[in-house]
C-alpha cells in the first residue's frame, strides 16, 4: 500500500516565517519526489536532483532552526541537536555515498515523512512556538 503523500497544512505553521518557509518547501519537494517515484518509468537522474535539493534544503534549514533556539536561550536545543544528528547520519544527509542512488532517493523519501511526523511534532511545533 502506498503511502499519502504529505501535503502541507497551515496547523504545521509554528509561527516563525524563516521555519515555516522551509517546512513548506521541504513538505512540496517531497510530495514532488514521491510523484516522480509512483511513476512507472522513473527517471533516477531527476529523483536524484530532487533528493539532493532536499537534502541541502534540510541540512540547511537544521543549522538555521538551532541558531534561531540558540538565539531564543531555548533550554530545549541540544535535544533538538542531538535529533537532527540523528536523521543526518541515518540517512546518508552527509552524502558519504554508502548507498545506491535508488536507495537513496527511497531512504531521503522516507526520512523526510519521518521527520514532518515525529521530530516536527516533537520538536519543532513544541520549540519554535515558544
Amino acid at each position: 500500500m502506498e503511502k499519502p503523500i504529505l501535503i502541507w497544512s497551515d496547523d504545521f505553521l509554528c509561527g516563525n516565517k524563516t521555519v515555516d518557509n522551509a517546512h513548506k518547501n521541504i513538505i512540496s519537494k517531497a510530495a514532488e519526489l514521491r510523484q516522480f517515484i509512483a511513476e512507472p518509468e522513473r527517471d533516477i537522474s531527476k529523483m536524484t536532483q530532487l533528493v539532493d535539493e532536499i537534502t541541502q534544503l534540510i541540512l540547511t534549514h537544521m543549522e538555521t532552526e538551532i541558531d534561531l533556539l540558540k538565539e531564543a536561550d531555548s533550554p530545549d536545543w541540544p535535544e533538538h541537536e542531538l535529533d537532527h544528528q540523528k536523521y543526518k547520519e541515518k540517512f546518508d544527509l552527509k552524502k558519504n555515498y554508502s548507498l545506491s542512488a535508488i536507495m537513496r532517493v527511497l531512504m531521503v523519501d522516507d526520512m523526510v515523512r519521518d521527520y514532518m511526523e515525529n521530530h516536527f511534532v516533537k520538536f519543532d511545533l513544541k520549540d519554535l512556538s515558544n
